[in-house]
């Protein structure tokens, strides 16, 4: 087996030039995507992280035949077949192969000539990592009026590119870290979220909701056998009491908070005390 490159190839992405004029096949050297080949040189790669690789051998000057194995890699009949492809019949003299990848697992790479042709050829490598939000949009209330700007980003390997969704519905023009509201309404209330996108997938944010700050309400009540949950809707950075009556007349204070961005949930685990209870907030 004729060996180029001399070691093990790592790193994001990269090109090997090489000539295969010369190489052979060895004893026992499998037919590489079912062609006989003959004149086959060999490849290492160990990628940095978890994605998809891309594999082509674009820029070569004779029809090429491209595989990729895993396995331990001490002889031929170790070897585990991944991916292959072959130029055979096609106008391109290149193949192509896409793939999931594992971190640190050795991938052996084969690149022959179709009938045993060789020449100069191009073994081009591009890893993508799936991006990750690493940081999420808030959930805020916003003034009537007003303007509010929620932002995300989000790590991957090429970086990402961002689209913002109001809903199910995409914003046109909303391709930034970025999304800003202006002249809120009670029309633009609802679930907003980014999706972060590379050649190797796509992950959305977690939704962030944007409300009006007026009135003061409470809402999203959720009632169990030993709690009562609930959300307070109010202005940013308001302090609230949030206050609990069998009567309507006496009023019992629960508890009180400073909400940063106007959205407090609130858990009574009391609730068995009461046969019944009214709940109210205060802005203090």
């Amino acid at each position: 087996m004729h060996k180029a490159g001399g070691g093990l190839s790592r790193g994001y992405r990269g090109t090997q030039i090489f000539s295969t004029v010369g190489a052979t096949k060895d004893q026992g050297e499998p037919n590489h995507c079912g062609e006989t080949g003959g004149a086959s040189v060999w490849y290492a790669y160990q990628p940095q992280a978890n994605g998809l690789l891309i594999l082509d051998t674009e820029g070569s000057d004779f029809y090429t035949v491209l595989a990729v194995y895993t396995g331990p890699g001490t002889d031929f009949a170790s070897l585990v077949p991944v991916a292959c492809d072959t130029s055979s019949g096609s106008l391109s003299k290149a193949c192509k192969t896409v793939f999931r990848v594992t971190r640190s697992t050795v991938y052996y790479i084969a690149v022959d000539g179709v009938g045993g042709a060789s020449g100069t050829a191009q073994l081009n490598y591009n890893l993508g990592v799936t991006p990750v939000i690493t940081e999420q949009p808030i959930t805020q209330t916003v003034t009537a009026g007003g303007s509010v700007t929620l932002s995300a980003t989000a790590s991957g390997v090429p970086a990402p590119l961002y689209q913002w969704y109001f809903g199910s519905n995409p914003i046109p023009g909303a391709t930034n870290t970025t999304l800003t509201v202006a002249g809120f309404q009670s029309a633009n209330q609802g679930n907003y979220k980014v999706v972060a996108s590379n050649f190797a997938d796509s992950t959305a944010s977690a939704p962030a909701t944007l409300l009006l700050d007026y009135p003061l309400r409470l809402d999203s009540f959720t009632i169990s056998s030993d709690a009562c949950s609930m959300r307070l809707i109010g202005r940013r950075g308001g302090n609230y009491l949030i206050q609990c009556s069998i009567d309507l007349v006496i009023w019992s204070p629960l508890a009180t908070n400073t909400v940063p961005y106007g959205i407090w949930g609130f858990v009574d685990t009391n609730v068995n005390h009461f046969s019944s209870c009214y709940y109210r907030a205060v802005s203090q």
